[in-house]
């Protein structure tokens, strides 16, 4: 904050965005982030800092909460981990949503029917969750997956040239699952 002493209108710069405004406004004009909403979360950070024993922020231990959600910060490699199991787990939901589609209309007859749907929801349920960094979500898909995968394959045999997407997608979902383990 900036002004005289003379009467001249306080300005304040706000911390997120850097626009300049009058003082003493609640949120800021432009970014309409909430200063005191601001002011706790560097609080909350620094307490991370001061407990993981480190002056840099992102090896914090600092976790937000948004009600009852908590985010954890993952190394960008974990993370990016994270991100390759929930797009193996959205491509499962929609590999199985598309031969839904593809039956319903004839093209195809893999005797999936309508409650594959519920197997669309669980792949695209558990591929957000993994993304958000949810231990039990990654796990779960990927039990999920290699399940349902051996149940499949004990029914049909696959042939060898038809096991490598699988085998991709789990070994996606494995690391993904191993990462959801290293929250800083």
């Amino acid at each position: 904050m900036r002004g005289s002493q003379w009467g001249t209108p306080t300005v304040m710069k706000c911390p997120s965005c850097g626009h300049e405004q009058p003082g003493g406004e609640a949120e800021c004009r432009s970014c309409q982030v909430i200063f005191e909403k601001l002011a706790q979360r560097e609080a909350r950070r620094e307490l991370g800092m001061a407990y993981s024993g480190s002056s840099e922020p992102a090896a914090a231990v600092a976790i937000e909460s948004v009600g009852l959600i908590h985010e954890a910060q993952f190394a960008p490699a974990d993370q990016s981990a994270l991100d390759e199991a929930a797009a193996a787990g959205a491509i499962v939901g929609s590999f199985t949503l598309i031969a839904i589609l593809a039956e319903a209309a004839g093209w195809i007859d893999v005797g999936l029917g309508l409650f594959a749907l519920i197997d669309v929801a669980l792949a695209f349920g558990l591929a957000y969750g993994t993304h958000r960094g949810s231990r039990v979500a990654a796990c779960s898909l990927l039990i999920y997956f290699v399940a349902s995968k051996l149940a499949q394959y004990a029914a049909h045999p696959p042939s060898i040239t038809g096991i490598w997407l699988p085998l991709l997608l789990a070994s996606a979902m494995g690391k993904g699952a191993l990462a959801s383990f290293n929250r800083r």
